[in-house]
């Protein structure tokens, strides 16, 4: 009971660990699109310290994909995480294409708000379509762990239950075998007592 109940608390942490992960894995990149946006619609934003936050968005999301991978320990996330990467890749590629963009003089900050509106939105598109298939994997895991849990539990549990109707078993066999030979010494004795009560010495 001690090994299940343990089990069972170590998938609950993994389980808790593996969504706050993916949960501030989603604000990150939702950080960075709102910032991205908030760039595109108005590049004077580039002064007030925008470009910096959208690094450390950036960084943030690389480094949450990593600590989700050192935490995947039964590599049920590996395939959702990878399609993820691949999602991130163009998006990331376009992001900085329109960052620079930004940057630079009129005719490109245009370009790079017509790339933020058209492919880099579709590009967002297909990031939280891929970062909805991790949360759908890490669910699925989490309901298989559980499911396991559930299984050892109640194999657990029947085997404590049988281990206790055996133990009643053998008592109540002990016990009736202890109370024939105090039944066949007291018969002994009465037989005895009433042959010595008729005379029979």
């Amino acid at each position: 009971a001690k090994q299940i109940t343990e089990r069972a608390q170590q998938t609950y942490a993994d389980d808790l660990v593996g969504t706050a992960q993916i949960g501030a894995l989603q604000r990150q990149v939702y950080a960075r699109w709102a910032g991205l946006l908030d760039l595109s619609a108005d590049p004077a934003e580039l002064q007030e310290g925008l470009l910096e936050q959208l690094e450390v968005d950036r960084t943030a999301i690389i480094e949450s994909i990593a600590s989700i991978r050192a935490s995947d320990s039964d590599g049920q996330q590996a395939d959702a995480l990878s399609a993820f990467e691949r999602a991130v890749a163009p998006f990331e590629a376009d992001a900085a294409r329109a960052l620079q963009g930004f940057q630079g003089n009129a005719r490109q900050r245009a370009v790079a708000f017509d790339l933020v509106h058209s492919d880099l939105e579709e590009r967002f598109g297909a990031l939280l379509t891929s970062l909805d298939g991790l949360v759908q994997s890490k669910n699925a895991s989490a309901e298989q762990a559980n499911q396991a849990n559930a299984s050892a539990y109640a194999s657990g549990r029947n085997w404590i239950i049988a281990l206790t109707l055996g133990s009643l078993l053998v008592a109540l066999a002990v016990a009736l075998r202890q109370s024939r030979t105090i039944v066949a010494s007291i018969r002994s004795v009465v037989g005895a007592a009433r042959a010595l009560a008729g005379g029979d010495l």
